[in-house]
């Protein structure tokens, strides 16, 4: 099912149990962190990311040199692959719980509707990837990043005190919003350029636009969609 795309590796494989119980503390920090700034976003995440499956790249995937960050298919419905490979800092395994998550949540919105009706022959540049995207593609990475950017907005609010490592981390959100902001207007910018969205799709770019800080007022359905 990961496969689908052709993006995923070739094979996986199990990291070992001390890395598991590393992660699974990491896991344990960052949702805390997001059910302390976004308890709406938390119960959503409990409720549609309910498997994390922990893996590394697969002999046949070295040897190729593939590697990947996470995962999340349309027909694997709850649940998300994560690299533990390497160790993450505590602001990318935030990030990459939610980015993950959000691939999750639009796939579930998008159950009984395209997005677009772009073909995924179609394919344009954006700045999070460094090969051409589908359209499908591009509109789930500006979803997704406006949803890490909406978490972050949250936390860099907080005082430093109120952070569990009395503020440290906050450079760390700072630069991952830069980021994201840089990704968010790219892909926006090729949805606005190529895009031919269905109102599904429509209502998608435009939560996002919100998300983002790209307009002022809210659309007034996201007060009775909290999921978007």
């Amino acid at each position: 099912m990961l496969q689908e795309g052709g993006d995923f590796v070739v094979d996986i494989c199990s990291p070992s149990s001390e890395t598991i119980g590393q992660f699974e503390a990491a896991i344990r920090d960052a949702r805390r962190l997001i059910s302390l700034v976004n308890p709406a976003l938390d119960t959503l995440m409990s409720r549609l990311q309910r498997l994390l499956l922990l893996a590394e790249p697969g002999p046949q995937a070295r040897t190729a040199g593939q590697n990947f960050g996470g995962a999340t298919a349309f027909f694997f419905r709850g649940g998300s692959v994560i690299n533990a490979s390497r160790q993450l800092h505590p602001t990318a395994m935030l990030e990459l719980l939610v980015h993950e998550y959000a691939h999750g949540e639009l796939f579930a919105l998008g159950q009984e509707q395209v997005l677009c009706l772009n073909q995924d022959d179609e394919r344009y540049p954006v700045l999070i990837r460094s090969d051409p995207r589908p359209m499908h593609g591009i509109l789930h990475s500006l979803h997704v990043v406006s949803r890490v950017v909406g978490v972050i907005d949250k936390i860099l609010q907080l005082s430093p005190a109120a952070l569990p490592d009395g503020g440290a981390s906050q450079p760390a959100f700072r630069d991952l919003l830069v980021r994201q902001h840089a990704y968010g207007r790219s892909s926006l910018a090729a949805i606005r350029e190529h895009a031919r969205l269905t109102p599904l799709g429509q209502e998608v770019v435009e939560a996002a636009v919100w998300r983002l800080g790209l307009q002022q007022a809210e659309p007034s359905y996201l007060q009775t969609a909290e999921s978007l």
